[in-house]
């Protein structure tokens, strides 16, 4: 395979595995990649209770070490909202570096930890007290470090 960029979608770990044997020095870099764990809990909740309006919110590393942000995905996203009866959407993104010291062990926190965490959060954070129609906790791998790995994948 011959190409000048790759653009990958999988964890850096995986890319190793399924280049060619050829790419022997990038695919040991790659495996090089650290990743850490981040939560990403969606939230449905019945009538439009979102007290503003915008893309989100971000949360400085200093005031929580356990939440990265909320998106507002109603109205990011108004086109993907259900039809009929209004509902609003939100996003929570949780944990990053610092997964293991806020909530453990990605492999053995419970999903139900993780939501209460994310509802903790829309309540103190926007006022909403109710609760979600529809919940979806998923632990994702990101790889970190992208400079340092650039910096580093520059193989000629």
């Amino acid at each position: 395979m011959k190409a000048d960029h790759i653009f990958s979608s999988v964890p850096a770990k995986v890319l190793s595995r399924i280049l060619p044997p050829s790419w022997v020095a990038v695919c040991d870099s790659l495996q090089q990649i650290d990743s850490v764990s981040v939560t990403v809990v969606n939230l449905e909740y019945d009538g439009s209770v979102l007290p503003v309006t915008g893309f989100g919110h971000l949360v400085p590393s200093q005031e929580s070490r356990e939440i990265l942000g909320v998106v507002y995905d109603s109205c990011s996203f108004p086109e993907q909202d259900r039809v009929g009866a209004p509902t609003t959407r939100l996003t929570v993104m949780m944990g990053g570096s610092w997964f293991r010291e806020a909530f453990g062990d990605p492999e053995t926190v419970t999903e139900g930890h993780l939501l209460q965490r994310a509802r903790d959060t829309v309540r103190s954070h926007l006022g909403i007290t109710q609760n979600p129609l529809r919940a979806i906790v998923k632990v994702h791998k990101v790889s970190k470090g992208f400079i340092s790995v650039v910096n580093r994948l520059q193989v000629k």
